[in-house]
């Protein structure tokens, strides 16, 4: 089956880190394509990672 478009899971004011990583785990289980954040409460500065390094796209 090929892919058709795609989607991504984003989430706005997260306040604990914890729930960053388990929703990032959960867009990967479902084969998001990206995940996002607006606003985050928590410093987000060690968790980005280049799309081009994401493994789990392909």
């Amino acid at each position: 089956m090929s892919m058709r478009g795609y989607f991504g899971v984003g989430v706005e004011g997260i306040s604990k880190e914890l729930n960053v990583g388990n929703l990032a785990r959960s867009a990967h289980s479902f084969g998001a394509s990206f995940f996002f954040t607006i606003a985050p409460e928590v410093d987000m500065s060690g968790h980005h990672q280049p799309a081009a390094r994401l493994d789990w796209m392909a």
